[in-house]
Formats: structure tokens, C-alpha cells, sequence
């Protein structure tokens, strides 16, 4: 409550994940319609995705964008397909090394994969992002590459406007080939759309 200033009591979405951890990308998201939708990966289960209609106070399960992989992450982005039930999510793929796009189809309960990049390895590849309010499109950075000297630190402009076709444009890389660098956190001056990209660089990663 931020008029408050105040926590309200924790809600279980689900009380009993079972053996493994949670992958690095548990996330929660508000569709356009006011929804929450939050999912993770877990080890051994497939990975979880839940649904609340009424801010939080209850969740019922829907299908999952994960791919059963501890390592994947998952980050949500900004959905407007023409049905405001309707999100997203990016996914760091670990065993196919690629970032891309999944879109919950709200009506069809199914997750649709866009693929974004190719990564040069995936294991501890950090992303982030930030929604650009004048367009409504989401700004992803991601590292191609973790502690690496062939390592690039990506932006990409993802529109999602569609379940299937979700539309991507690559702009200028933060740095290319840095070695040493890891991690990154993206930042939009919403009152001229200036991006800013923080990341970890140094002598010795």
C-alpha cells in the first residue's frame, strides 16, 4: 500500500514447490486488464505459472513458460496483443543459448516463443529491462556473454503486439567484446526516452 507505506500479509501462491530451487527468474507482472501473472522454473517440476483476478488476495494455476531447467531465467515484459489478458515473458534459454520472447495467449492458456538473439554462452547471462511509456515497447539489455573477451552488452527495442510475431529491432551494443564484465540494469528517461545501461566492469571479474 504506498499511500500506507505498508506490506499487506503474505499470500501463498503455491505452498508446496517440492525438491529444487527456484530458477533466477521468479517474476511478477500486471497485464493491461489489471491481472497478475507470476512464474518461475523449478528443478524436477517443469516450472510454475499462476493467475490472480483479484489483486493478489487468491491465484489459480495456468500453463507454464518454463522449460524445466534450474539455470533458465525469466523476466516479464510489457504485452499489448489487442487482448489485455494477455503477457509476457523474456527467456534465457541455457541449453539452446538464446534470449527470446514468450507471450501468454490468455484465452488459449499457451505460452508463444519469438527467438530475439543468439547468445555466445548462456550460463550466468544477466538481462534486464524497462517499458518506454510514449510506444508501450520494452527495452532489453542483455550480455551475450558472461566474463568473457568476445562478451557484448546488447539493447534490443521488442514490441510486443502480437501472440505470434513479435516484432524486435536491435540497437547499438552498450560494449563489444569486454572482457571481465558481467551483469546490467536498464533505465528509461521517460521524458525523452534517453537510455541509460549500468553494468559491472573491472581487472578482475
Amino acid at each position: 500500500d504506498i499511500s500506507a507505506g505498508t506490506w499487506s500479509t503474505p499470500v501463498d501462491i503455491n505452498a508446496a514447490l517440492g525438491v529444487g530451487q527456484p530458477a533466477r527468474g521468479v517474476t511478477i507482472s500486471k497485464t493491461r486488464s489489471g491481472n497478475l501473472i507470476a512464474c518461475t522454473g523449478l528443478s524436477g517440476t517443469g516450472g510454475i505459472a499462476y493467475k490472480s483476478t483479484d489483486s493478489g488476495a487468491s491465484w489459480s494455476s495456468i500453463s507454464s513458460p518454463s522449460e524445466g531447467t534450474f539455470t533458465d531465467a525469466m523476466l516479464s515484459a510489457s504485452a499489448n496483443t489487442g487482448d489485455d489478458n494477455d503477457a509476457a515473458v523474456f527467456f534465457q534459454d541455457t541449453s539452446a543459448d538464446q534470449i527470446s520472447v514468450k507471450v501468454y495467449d490468455d484465452s488459449a492458456n499457451t505460452w508463444t516463443e519469438t527467438t530475439i538473439a543468439t547468445l555466445v554462452e548462456s550460463s550466468g547471462a544477466y538481462m534486464s529491462r524497462a517499458i518506454r511509456r510514449s510506444d508501450g515497447h520494452t527495452i532489453l539489455a542483455f550480455w551475450n556473454a558472461t566474463d568473457s573477451a568476445t562478451a557484448d552488452l546488447e539493447v534490443w527495442d521488442v514490441n510486443i503486439s502480437t501472440v505470434s510475431a513479435v516484432s524486435k529491432t536491435a540497437l547499438a551494443n552498450v560494449e563489444t567484446n569486454l572482457a571481465e564484465s558481467g551483469d546490467c540494469s536498464v533505465f528509461i528517461d521517460q521524458s525523452n526516452d534517453d537510455l541509460y545501461v549500468a553494468y559491472c566492469t573491472g581487472t578482475a571479474y
